[in-house]
């Protein structure tokens, strides 16, 4: 799995699992074994989530409770309410206060329904002076859904001042309201997921909570996606386009879909039915010719800050045929031209060459828009093919051509070959031709179309900084978290690596942290970087106690770096993220693990669901739905003997996540008050992981 960020928020496309399907098959013998059946997983009910889960509520008054359970998403629920605080309706959740502050105002909300339950806290607050009051106190509204407000003045209908987040009339960000009370809320849950409505009338005011829940107007528009795991015979990857109709819940696109099972399917057709959950958990359903008929995404939404449909989306493939991990990113209609394909790019491909072998490669290059060439001399890249490498040497014999497709105005798909002439690494030598889809201007998303006699590869490329001969050790001050995931150089074993190091702008890396297959909490002291001045290439140079491991660097515009590892007994891909924060992001997020078997054989997992990390508690909850190479368990619970230790002076923690299927032991890096990175310690698997702050 490799993780990359855009615009400085957070993004994931898993490039490097697909060297880890090789894993798979040297374990099953290659192409030739027969699919392993996979066997139903029982689910654990896990915890019920109550909307909102801790509310104040003006005695007297009413408010609406929902309620949802990811392991049986149509349960239905029982509700009740403690002692003397107040009546529940117990088919409904419509909950009345007392009609004046108990003496114990803190009331507890039960909700059980399929051998689970789940409680919510309300506190009992006086009513507001004036006499004032609303219909509802607090109430649930699914994104993009209306709910009529109505305000009385000691009983007496009046026409208040509506007002949204102390707006008048309210904005898109947490949800309009009109003259009359009518209250539209915004398409994705805004910042901390609930909002206020207020009316004011004669000097008073009533304020009611709301709380939005993601809805399918949540996931809506035209979303690139791409994602790379593996199927009954071996390496998977799959890149796209789609368009989601919330109005009637469809999904209609192309993709790109290159399995070992079958020559690559180019521009095949997709559709099928979506369906998301208050959480922000999704499920579809697709008609997929390419994938053998049909195929089943899990994915989890995360909020847009514009008050719009969610602008990515974290996607875990979730059937008994294949599974693998990527994400679905918002595109830019507007720029499905050639010419959006314009400047320098930085970028990662992992994956295979055409004998099996485990391949990555990172670079730079400079696309020329308007005549669809990559020329020579303006490029620069790193390449690790079965442990033979350009660590003394990068490789600058690429160049290319792209073009547009068919497809390009409809779905933002065009054609692209890469040439390397470089002979010093000769399994990479050749032409490989590969599918691109426009994110926008900044961002790609590739698939190689090849046969898997050529190569097998997918990542994406990134806008980069001019090429104007005057780069620096100076490109890199402060923390960088950062992941890599890969093989060994036989394909034999999988490989993770993270960690966070410390870089001085002068080629020193003060000091760092190093966890995964190499070890835990290995110290990176001694380590330094070198950037050459022409296309910005770095070279890191990692001095642990055991031995010097190399590392090549790529910059991006947005300030993430596309790196390579550089040695002959292990090779990953992935990225580095400067650190915002040192403090790991509260509340809601996506979370996506990956994890392949950690010694000889290979065994995929992929988890995708929502990961909570409450700011007041030592215990993350959450669900995750989990496809261990065909075996599906839905909506299982995050384990209460789960733990989070909070990170340390550098942003490194560690978490114990406990659940029915298996318990993933990590240490984890923050990025930012909005992303985290994760790999694991313990040595039975190598895994990688991402949490993205919903809202």
């Amino acid at each position: 799995m490799t993780m990359r960020m855009r615009n400085h928020i957070g993004r994931f496309v898993p490039a490097a699992i697909a060297v880890a399907g090789l894993l798979w098959m040297a374990a099953c013998g290659g192409g030739n074994s027969a699919p392993v059946q996979p066997t139903p997983t029982p689910t654990a009910a896990g915890p019920v989530a109550i909307f909102p889960g801790t509310v104040s509520v003006p005695a007297g008054s009413q408010a609406q409770f929902s309620a949802f359970l990811a392991s049986a998403p149509s349960a239905t629920f029982t509700w009740a309410v403690s002692s003397g605080g107040g009546s529940i309706d117990s088919s409904t959740g419509l909950y009345t206060a007392p009609d004046s502050v108990p003496a114990s105002p803190t009331v507890t909300i039960t909700a059980t329904g399929s051998n689970a339950k789940g409680t919510a806290i309300v506190t009992i607050v006086a009513a507001p002076v004036g006499g004032l009051a609303l219909n509802r106190a607090v109430v649930v509204v699914p994104a993009g859904s209306p709910f009529t407000f109505s305000a009385t003045a000691n009983g007496n209908p009046i026409m208040p001042t509506w007002q949204v987040a102390g707006i008048t009339g309210g904005d898109v960000i947490h949800g309009l309201i009109d003259a009359n009370g009518n209250f539209t809320a915004p398409l994705t849950p805004p910042p901390g997921g609930s909002t206020t409505v207020t009316a004011l009338s004669g000097g008073n005011s009533v304020t009611a909570t709301v709380a939005v829940v993601f809805s399918n107007a949540s996931l809506n528009g035209q979303y690139a996606f791409s994602y790379a795991g593996q199927d009954s015979k071996g390496p998977l990857m799959v890149a796209g386009s789609f368009t989601a109709n919330s109005s009637v819940g469809t999904i209609s696109g192309i993709e790109d879909y290159n399995s070992t099972s079958a020559a690559p399917a180019q521009a095949s057709p997709v559709s099928g039915t979506f369906s998301v959950n208050p959480d922000g958990t999704a499920t579809a359903t697709l008609a997929d010719a390419a994938a053998g008929g049909s195929e089943a995404w899990g994915l989890t939404l995360v909020s847009s800050t514009q008050g719009q449909a969610a602008p990515r989306a974290l996607l875990a493939r979730f059937d008994k045929t294949a599974t693998g991990s990527g994400e679905a990113d918002i595109q830019n209609t507007t720029q499905f031209v050639l010419g959006s394909f314009n400047g320098n790019y930085s970028f990662t491909l992992s994956g295979r060459d055409g004998k099996g072998n485990p391949l990555q490669m990172a670079g730079l290059l400079q696309a020329v828009g308007n005549n669809g060439t990559i020329p020579v001399n303006f490029a620069k890249q790193d390449i690790n093919d079965a442990g033979t490498n350009t660590e003394a040497s990068p490789d600058t014999t690429l160049h290319g051509l792209f073009a547009t497709s068919a497809n390009m105005a409809a779905n933002g798909r065009g054609t692209l070959q890469l040439i390397n002439a470089n002979t010093t690494v000769t399994a990479a030598v050749g032409t490989f031709t590969f599918a691109y889809y426009i994110v926008d201007s900044t961002h790609l998303k590739v698939v190689e179309t090849d046969a898997n006699t050529t190569a097998q590869l997918s990542g994406d490329f990134f806008s980069a900084p001019n090429t104007d001969g005057s780069f620096s050790n100076s490109i890199l001050k402060g923390n960088y978290g950062f992941t890599l995931t890969g093989s060994n150089a036989t394909g034999s074993r999988s490989y993770a690596t993270g960690g966070v190091m410390v870089t001085s702008g002068n080629g020193t890396i003060s000091s760092g942290e190093l966890d995964g297959s190499l070890g835990t909490d290995l110290s990176l002291t001694s380590s330094s970087y070198a950037v050459d001045t022409s296309l910005g290439r770095i070279l890191f140079t990692f001095s642990l106690s055991s031995k010097t491991r190399y590392l090549a660097g790529y910059p991006t515009t947005s300030g993430i770096v596309e790196m390579i590892e550089l040695d002959n007994d292990f090779q990953g891909a992935g990225t580095a993220y400067q650190q915002t924060s040192l403090q790991a992001p509260a509340g809601n997020s996506a979370f996506n693990l990956t994890s392949n078997g950690g010694t000889a054989g290979f065994n995929e997992e992929d988890a995708i669901g929502q990961l909570s990390l409450p700011a007041d508690a030592l215990i993350p909850q959450g669900n995750l739905n989990i496809n261990a190479k065909g075996t599906l368990t839905t909506g299982t619970a995050i384990e209460n003997t789960s733990t989070i230790v909070a990170p340390d002076a550098s942003g490194r923690g560690t978490s114990v996540l406990v659940t029915q299927p298996a318990s993933y032991s990590l240490a984890y890096y923050t990025v930012s008050n909005a992303m985290l990175l994760a790999v694991e310690t313990d040595g039975t698997r190598a895994t990688t992981a991402l949490a993205l702050k919903q809202f």
